[in-house]
């Protein structure tokens, strides 16, 4: 893709580039799009995400003033209706999945790891240490590396050694381009490492793996998403993966050893960057694979040498304001009376920049904590502090572990020096406390950079007059559906009904079928401001509570909504099938529609099981329609349905449907409830039929417009990570074949009907079918059952195949949308999860801006099939987007959609944690990894999450025993053990502690995994802004009986006993909830459900029930009723 195509993530270079469109022309936008440099855009004053909070600066930046940074799209919103603490309003925005990774309920920060949804495709989880360290140690070693040998041999300049504490220059523009034109510079998206932000990834395409790049000197000052130039390092600072070097030889890893590996595969290694030899990108890649292949254990090491985009990141961060600890003047700051104290915060702020009267000492540094792990510390200014309330100041003043509550703020990142070690961030506005629903919800919008504002009158002015009728000149233009029997098949709360169905008969035996989907496109003139808003959102994002729309509610609600009765437009597919539901013929084109019923998805269903009963129904039919048709109509459409799934899957689709939760919220919109949402018949019935129009509209378009259609491929997967889940699997005894989509979902879908103790289904008949099988229970079956791995305790079974199917996501690349003209290879547009050449959105514009292009596409296409006009003329007369702007809006489509789905699964995350905070419960968990003897994962598939479980916070006195050979995990009472930690046969070493011999304490040495503070990836984690001395951990009793209401046990689940022995996918009962130290997000916390915690449940149950007939009973809430009575809002999202 065009280099231009990379830096489009960013909103205001959306702006741009459409508001020039917008004034003038599709060339215009073009012209301007390429006028871009490298250097981040113009600040923007475009709305914000929504209405504008109280500023916390006297006066915004100046355009163009921070140069590291984008302007912001989603600055200053605010929540309708909600006041910020102190007089500063509050704002929507920021994920909870990152806040979620911040604290433990000891108080100490930490990163989990992250879900199959967050992990970074391509990421590595090995653990090593730089191949050859000097005296500064392993990130030293590797950032003094890239300068090795880079100068009379290299052909690219490489970045400027930094003076100490500072870091190397960027490159400038002529030193860029000799690198990119000799092929020793690369360009790309950073991404950083959630669970050790030191850690970041770079993917350079055509590299076995990605390249490392490993501590602050090499990451430059780059942050998550920021585009980069990015130079490999010499082969003495590549990073040696302990788990593989111990295979090899002693002494194999030294350098003389490497090198001579190296010459034996026949690579020219006269020096340590032998591709500087090397005349394109394309020998270089070529030459770096050949050595990375010869030296698996070794990691492929970069460094960055400029930043080209600026990450929208910059722009949105959110956290926690704190005083540095270690700072000079901390303690006589801390000393004063907390009016005079705030005082002092005060005049250093007012004296900023001036002759100041307060000591430079007198005063600490003020950190921006943010909530997100993959960011670093930033420092507040001094000048921001005098424009913050008094309440924050007193909060900031009294310190983390005294503040009661505290503030979520929202920042921007101004300015990265290289003489300063972190970033320095002007304040936004406060976002209310932390803790609270509409505070968290903020703050995922903010860190999001989710547009949730209002409509501006430039964009409202655009929709049309109402009241709005069509009239029959618009009906002489269109085929005319009024009189057939069509209806929409949606949620029960839907509003936005951009999609419906109809079907008929065929005389000669087969059916006619067709999909009606809104016609948005009519409504938004191309480069409209309408248009130039809902391309800056690009998606509506789907919380818990509300919906965050892309169109105004006229448009997704009323005017394109497919409502039953009244008159709508719709772009229409229409096919003729035969009986199995292969396609004779198809026709598209625009339509008008009169829907005659809004179906919901649990009726259909119910007329699927003939449980429907039409008496009972408070659904109106309209048009004279009957409830037999309709009923005899969603039957036929669900047979053919059911035969097209089955003949998809068999030609190779593959499926992955992950745990997403639904909530029941009380009349206040806190949680009652949550349960798996279960995808029905009713679901598949309308997604099949998606399907096929977007695979219909994508090859027509496609073979139209092939130099700017916009359609959606989804790369294969990570073939290392696919080899590691089918090794995984196969140590677990489940068999499964990850050769290709088609043999990995019939191994799932196999071992799904091992696991339920199904007979086994022939190979043609393993998707979905019903008619006829065998007796026999599965041959794999059998062998699962002899394994151990699969047995008669059918809901073990049901956990084990579902966390395989969760690691199964996690080799997967995420699909996306893309112009057909970048990609000159068409076997690069696959869509490998569906198996098809060829694949689009063209169902949801509503909701979808990319949805909106490809209408405007199909409609160009129409005319140009008909041979009315050229594919020339087509594209000017409909303002179809360039190749190259096509190239751009399908990048920040890409962006947005991320964004929104992070919002979407933090907000999921976020109201199970208030649940779990209010109501713990009792839950199975199955081991998912093993960190040695130092923690274990479990995915908790009834909530679809997986926690960690710090064995030194176990709250009882453990032994801990890894066996690396077998992978087992031995725990037993401290008491019996009797000797030291480091002492256990077969364990992993380290010297930190796990709580065996030490009960309640968390551990205060080293050896906790990666990225401690010695630089060889051997020290303890850290803390942004440094760590905190270890806190006592309240033993189990202790914290059992801590928690807000006696832990729920529905499963009637009985406590675990040790000794335990661990593996993977082995099984552990556990009591879970959510935590938060005051102040901090909340997140999801587990302890082993031991005797102790079981006798700690039962006597605060005891007191609850004493306490309860002492006083006046309080009504039960059915968790059953509520949980049945649920829905989500984001159902519609189901489809790919």
């Amino acid at each position: 893709m065009a280099s231009s195509v990379g830096r489009f993530g960013s909103d205001p270079a959306y702006q741009a580039a459409l508001e020039a469109a917008a004034r003038s022309s599709v060339l215009a936008a073009t012209t301007s799009l390429g006028s871009l440099s490298l250097a981040p855009p113009a600040a923007s004053s475009s709305s914000s995400a929504a209405p504008q909070a109280q500023s916390l600066a006297p006066k915004p930046l100046p355009a163009g003033a921070a140069a590291a940074a984008p302007s912001s799209t989603a600055s200053m919103s605010t929540s309708a209706g909600a006041e910020g603490r102190a007089g500063v309003a509050k704002k929507p925005s920021a994920p909870e999945h990152a806040q979620a990774a911040g604290v433990k309920a000891t108080g100490r920060r930490h990163n989990e790891p992250k879900s199959a949804a967050d992990v970074p495709a391509g990421a590595s989880k090995d653990k090593g240490a730089p191949a050859r360290s000097g005296p500064a140690g392993g990130e030293a070693a590797a950032a003094a590396g890239g300068s090795n040998g880079a100068g009379a041999k290299g052909k690219a300049a490489v970045a400027k050694e930094a003076m100490p504490g500072r870091y190397p220059e960027h490159l400038d523009q002529a030193e860029l381009q000799r690198g990119f034109k000799s092929g020793q510079i690369f360009r790309g998206k950073i991404r950083v490492n959630a669970g050790d932000r030191r850690e970041a990834y770079f993917t350079i395409p055509g590299l076995p793996h990605d390249v490392l790049l490993r501590g602050d000197a090499c990451q430059n000052r780059s942050v998550e998403g920021d585009e980069v130039a990015v130079a490999l390092q010499p082969l003495a600072a590549w990073f040696t993966v302990n788990k593989l070097a111990a295979q090899l030889p002693v002494g194999a890893s030294s350098n003389d050893a490497v090198l001579a590996a190296l010459r034996s595969c026949g690579a020219d290694v006269s020096d340590d960057s032998p591709w500087q030899r090397c005349g394109n990108a394309d020998e270089v890649k070529a030459l770096v694979t050949k050595l990375s292949v010869a030296r698996p254990e070794l990691r492929i090491t970069g460094k960055v040498v400029a930043i080209l985009t600026p990450s929208p990141k910059r722009e949105h961060v959110v956290g926690l304001l704190q005083l540095g600890a270690s700072a000079p003047g901390v303690a006589a700051l801390s000393a004063q009376p907390l009016p005079a104290a705030v005082a002092a915060l005060q005049a250093a702020g007012s004296s900023s920049g001036s002759a100041s009267t307060v000591p430079s000492s007198a005063v600490p540094t003020c950190y921006l904590m943010p909530l997100d792990p993959r960011l670093p510390r930033c420092v507040v200014r001094p000048s921001e502090l005098k424009n913050l309330p008094t309440a924050l100041l007193e909060e900031l003043v009294a310190g983390p572990d005294k503040a009661e509550n505290r503030t979520l703020m929202s920042a921007r990142i101004a300015e990265w020096s290289s003489s300063h070690t972190q970033p320095a961030v002007t304040l936004r506005a406060s976002l209310g406390q932390a803790g609270e629903i509409e505070s968290e919800t903020a703050a995922l919008l903010e860190m999001e950079g989710i547009r949730s504002g209002d409509f501006e009158p430039d964009v409202l002015a655009c929709l049309p007059p109402t009241p709005w009728r069509i009239t029959e000149q618009d009906i002489a233009a269109r085929r005319d559906y009024r009189s057939t029997r069509i209806f929409s098949i949606d949620p029960p709360t839907a509003k936005d009904l951009d999609d419906a169905l109809s079907i008929s008969p065929l005389p000669g035996g087969g059916w006619r079928v067709g999909v009606h989907i809104a016609d948005v496109a009519h409504f938004i003139p191309p480069f409209s401001a309408l248009d130039v808003e809902a391309g800056k959102r690009a998606t509506s994002t789907y919380l818990v509570q509300r919906v965050i729309p892309m169109l105004p509610p006229l448009l997704c609600e009323e005017l394109c909504s497919l409502n039953p009765g009244v008159e709508r437009f719709a772009f229409s597919v229409e096919w003729e099938l035969d009986a199995k539901g292969a396609i004779k013929s198809t026709w598209f084109g625009r339509s008008v529609i009169r829907s005659c019923a809004k179906l919901s998805y649990p009726l259909v269903q119910a007329m699927i099981e003939g449980r429907f009963d039409p008496a009972t129904c408070p659904v109106q039919l309209h048009g004279g329609a009957t409830w037999d048709e309709v009923v005899g109509d969603s039957l036929a459409l669900w047979g053919l349905a059911k035969q097209m799934r089955a003949a998809r899957f068999a030609g190779g689709a593959l499926r992955l449907d992950g745990v997403r939760l639904f909530y029941q919220l009380d009349k206040d919109g806190n949680p009652l409830a949550a349960a798996p949402y279960v995808q029905q018949e009713a679901n598949q019935l309308v997604e099949e039929f998606m399907l096929l129009a977007n695979m219909s509209v994508a090859d027509c378009i496609a073979d139209t417009f092939r130099d700017r259609a916009m359609l959606r491929r989804h790369p294969p997967p990570n073939a290392t990570k696919l080899k590691v889940l089918q090794e995984v699997a196969a140590a677990a005894g489940l068999p499964v074949d990850v050769s290709s989509a088609a043999s990995i979902h019939n191994g799932l879908n196999e071992l799904r009907r091992a696991a339920a103790g199904a007979p086994s289904a022939a190979p043609q008949q393993q998707q979905h079918e019903e008619e006829g099988g065998d007796d026999d229970r599965a041959v794999v079956r059998s062998g699962l059952a002899e394994a151990g791995v699969l047995g008669a305790d059918l809901e073990r079974n049901r956990r084990t195949v579902e966390l395989l199917v969760m690691l199964a996501t996690r080799p997967m690349q995420l699909a996306e949308y893309f112009c057909t003209g970048l990609v000159d290879e068409e076997a690069a547009w696959r869509h490998y999860a569906l198996a098809v050449r060829a694949y689009t959105h063209f169902t949801s514009p509503i909701r979808r801006y990319p949805d909106l292009v490809v209408h405007r596409l199909l409609a160009a296409a129409l005319e140009v099939r008909a041979g009315r006009l050229s594919v020339e003329e087509a594209a000017q007369r409909h303002r179809l987007l360039d190749t190259r702007l096509a190239g751009m809006v399908a990048e920040h489509c890409n962006d947005r959609r991320l964004a929104a789905r992070n919002a979407q699964d933090g907000s999921l995350k976020l109201y199970l944690c208030v649940l779990l905070r209010r109501q713990p419960v009792v839950t199975m968990g199955t081991v998912s990894s093993l960190g040695g003897d130092r923690y274990f994962a479990l995915y908790i598939s009834e909530f679809g999450h997986e926690v960690r479980l710090e064995l030194d916070e176990a709250g009882v006195l453990l032994q801990a025993n890894f066996n690396p050979g077998t992978k087992v995990l031995t725990l037993t009472r401290g008491e019996a053990a009797g000797k030291e930690q480091g002492s256990c046969e077969g364990s992993n070493g380290g010297s930190g502690g796990m709580g065996r011999q030490r009960k309640g304490f968390a551990s205060g040495g080293g050896g906790r995994g990666r990225g401690g503070g010695n630089g060889h990836g051997e020290g303890g984690r850290q803390q942004q802004g440094g760590g905190q001395e270890a806190k006592e951990v309240p033993d189990l009793t202790t914290w059992v009986s801590s928690l807000a209401a006696p832990p729920r046990n529905p499963h009637r689940l009985k406590p675990a006993r040790l000794p335990l022995h661990l593996s993977l996918f082995s099984d552990l009962p556990v009591v879970l909830t959510a935590v938060s130290v005051p102040g901090e997000p909340s997140q999801l916390v587990a302890r082993m459900y031991l005797p102790e915690a079981e006798e700690a449940a039962a006597a605060m149950a005891a007191a609850k029930a004493a306490e309860a007939e002492a006083g006046a009973a309080k009504p039960k809430i059915d968790l059953e009723t509520a949980v049945s009575q649920a829905q989500i809002a984001w159902e519609n999202q189901l489809n790919d």
